[in-house]
């Protein structure tokens, strides 16, 4: 691993490419002991890659180009993390897109590379998916599989840790308008709107986290699935059919 100070990025053209866009993969950090592993000060970004300010620092793996974000401030939705931006590159056109993860074992110890959060696919509409349960009571795709075969792959991999031992694969989340509403005096206030299930529960959670007598429901406003949830306290309490 070759860490990279903001003057050798500059000098070396140093760039993530992507197709349309960088791989994004989402790793569990300790954050107390991260920048005491790299050598070279982060750069500081009012808004980065994520948004809202953050430190970002840059290497290269081989020929891989990568660079390491963090938020400035813990945010409770999404915990103690590091954000990885790489390119998509030639070899993981026939092994696949989650094998980043061999290359990424060389980021510091204190990134937990084994454990992903997320591992962003060329996958587009997949048949598999690899799931993490989530503490609070939902489930979190890790990542879309191109075959029910590269997600046995993966799940293989990820079962060598046995922080990942409850990690499974699964049909992918239903798409639609899904929903975090909040009832206030009698009329339902829409927070945010996804594609999937998931994030809305997930900013639901952090939401009701910060105001425990509060409750939420995430639904799907395109009425095309029945499936809501119901979220206090920061975890879905309940989960119903609304047929």
């Amino acid at each position: 691993m070759l860490w990279l100070t903001q003057d050798e990025v500059i000098a070396q053209g140093f760039q993530v490419r992507g197709s349309p866009t960088p791989q994004v993969v989402d790793f569990p950090a300790d954050l107390e002991n991260l920048s005491a592993e790299i050598p070279v000060p982060p750069s500081f970004e009012e808004q980065g890659f994520i948004p809202g300010p953050s430190y970002q620092w840059y290497g290269r793996i081989g020929n891989r180009c990568v660079i390491l974000e963090r938020e400035k401030e813990e945010l409770p939705r999404v915990g103690k993390r590091v954000v990885v931006y790489t390119s998509y590159l030639e070899q993981q056109d026939k092994s696949g897109d989650w094998t980043v993860l061999f290359d990424l074992s060389a980021l510091p110890s204190a990134i937990f590379v084994t454990r992903p959060n997320f591992i962003m696919s060329r996958v587009v509409n997949p048949e598999d998916v690899v799931f993490r349960p989530n503490p609070s009571g939902w489930n979190a795709a890790v990542y879309n599989a191109s075959s029910r075969s590269e997600a046995e792959e993966l799940l293989k991999f990820l079962k060598q840790d046995r922080s990942n031992g409850d990690c499974f694969i699964g049909p992918p989340e239903p798409q639609g308008l899904w929903s975090a509403v909040q009832e206030d005096e009698g009329q339902g206030r829409v927070l945010c709107t996804y594609p999937v299930p998931s994030a809305a529960i997930s900013f639901a959670c952090d939401i009701s986290s910060r105001t425990p007598s509060g409750r939420l429901i995430v639904k799907d406003n395109s009425n095309a699935n029945a499936e809501q949830y119901l979220v206090s306290q920061g975890r879905v309490i309940e989960r119903s059919n609304s047929t």
